[in-house]
Order: structure tokens, then sequence, then C-alpha cells
């Protein structure tokens, strides 16, 4: 029987080989980016972000003005079983995710949730400053002064 030959296949076997495990077969640290979801509602803004298997003293969460920043870590749990694991494909390692909060959310009422690993954010809505309207002169004789 012919097979085609796919040197996308071999590629691909490649980086798993590559990132999967080290040169003693000990499993290696990859990189770990959670899937996040943002909603934006009338009242509050929520970002989500799928953690499986975190704690909540994993997860560390910042607001800096109006930067929202997640960090954590998934470590990986050694298991000493002789048989039974044929491939994992679970991403584990430190992760940093950074998002730009609208001026409409107010970052310092955030409140934080996680539950059946997902962590959510919820951001309620801020009333920004109306514009002001500002009365001309009204026959005064004060006068500005000028800019040089």
């Amino acid at each position: 029987m012919l097979t085609r030959y796919d040197p996308f296949d071999d590629m691909f076997r490649l980086s798993r080989a590559l990132f999967s495990t080290g040169a003693n077969g000990t499993e290696r640290k990859a990189s770990f980016s959670p899937a996040v979801e943002i909603e934006d509602t009338k009242d509050a803004m929520f970002v989500r972000a799928e953690l499986p298997g975190m704690k909540e003293d994993d997860i560390h969460v910042e607001v800096d003005k109006n930067l929202l920043t997640l960090k954590g870590e998934r470590t990986y749990e050694e298991k000493q079983e002789a048989e039974g694991w044929v491939r994992s494909e679970r991403s584990y390692g430190t992760f940093a995710r950074q998002f730009t909060l609208p001026d409409t959310v107010d970052g310092d009422a955030a409140e934080a949730h996680l539950e059946d690993g997902v962590l959510t954010l919820r951001f309620p809505k801020k009333e920004l400053p109306k514009a002001k309207r500002i009365a001309i002169g009204g026959g005064t004789s004060k006068s500005l002064p000028h800019a040089a």
C-alpha cells in the first residue's frame, strides 16, 4: 500500500517531541496561555479565563490604572506510573496576559471568583464625567492672559 508523504506530519512529530520531553525523557515546562473571553454589558465588563486545575494561590490578578494583568503557573504533577500513558497534550508552565481596560470600568471595584476552573473578573461600569458648558464673558471687563 502506498502512503502519501506529508512533511508537515514530520514537523509536528518533531515539535511535539522537542517541547514535550527533555533530553532525559522527563517532562519539560511548556508555555501555557489560558483562553480568555471578554463580555461587555450595560452594567459591567466581565473577563473570564480558563484555568483548569489551578487554585486561587496559583493565580495573581492585578489592575494598575487601566492595565489588567493575569499571571500564574500551572505545575506539572509527577506521576510514577509504569504503564498506561501514551500521550499527554496538557500544557504546563507560567503565563502572563495583559489587557487594557476601557475608561468606562472601575478597576478599583473589581471582583474575582474562581469556580470549576474558570476565573471570572467583574468590573462594574462607572459614570464618566459629563461635558460641562463654560459661559463666555457675560459682560465682564476681565481679560485673560495671552499665551506668548
